[in-house]
């Protein structure tokens, strides 16, 4: 047998060399494929697991930004209906947490005060409140106007006056309060994306047209 000159023997070799290099990346390929597929079926199945845990609860802000004062949760009882309750009982005014009428007010604008008792009830489902006390109606009509111009149709809110207060303006949700002393838009807007729709007692329907709301209890 006649033994290959030294160039073809270089030569064959080479060969072997690049069929075995193309096997390898061949391989390589499929694997890494294998695991792409591998690692996206594990994320899907990890996140079907796993994010209801990571959603903000209802009983918390969505926002990280927390605008106005917390303050301590007095509770949720319910008192028997027409029942009222003594304002220095509550440790804000006007009030965010505590004991309140086992009715509530629909959503919308108000030219009257809401009683302590049902707005608490209100604040308990989600509902911010922005109340004020003034007879400035330029104060009023920009007031009336911010509220018409959030998203939401009214769902989760309420204006009302509030003329036992000594701030011009205060903004409630269950547990928080923020006054203002002008009729601050990015701030009004800031609490309401903050806290709307977001209470201790979920289940409760947002209002829809024309702005009433039915009792949950």
């Amino acid at each position: 047998m006649t033994k290959p000159s030294p160039q073809r023997a270089e030569r064959n070799d080479k060969r072997r060399r690049r069929r075995t290099a193309r096997r390898f990346r061949h391989r390589l390929l499929r694997y890494t494929a294998l695991a792409g597929v591998v690692v996206v079926g594990l994320a899907v199945i990890l996140g079907l697991f796993l994010s209801p845990a990571i959603l903000p609860p209802k009983t918390a802000s969505p926002s990280g930004e927390q605008p106005g004062t917390h303050l301590e949760d007095l509770g949720r009882r319910h008192v028997a209906s027409g029942a009222l309750i003594p304002a220095d009982y509550y440790n804000s005014i006007p009030p965010t947490s505590g004991d309140h009428a086992t009715t509530w007010e629909r959503c919308g604008i108000f030219k009257n005060p809401i009683p302590n008792e049902l707005q608490v009830h209100n604040l308990e489902h989600g509902f911010v409140l922005i109340q004020y006390n003034t007879q400035d109606q330029a104060i009023i009509d920009k007031l009336e106007k911010i509220v018409e111009d959030l998203p939401g149709n009214f769902d989760y809110l309420i204006l009302a006056p509030y003329p036992t207060m000594q701030q011009t303006i205060a903004l409630t949700s269950w547990t928080v309060v923020q006054y203002l002393d002008i009729a601050d838009e990015d701030a009004i807007r800031a609490f309401a994306s903050a806290y709307r729709g977001y209470g201790p007692e979920t289940g409760a329907p947002a209002c829809a047209p024309p702005g009433t709301m039915q009792q949950s209890g």
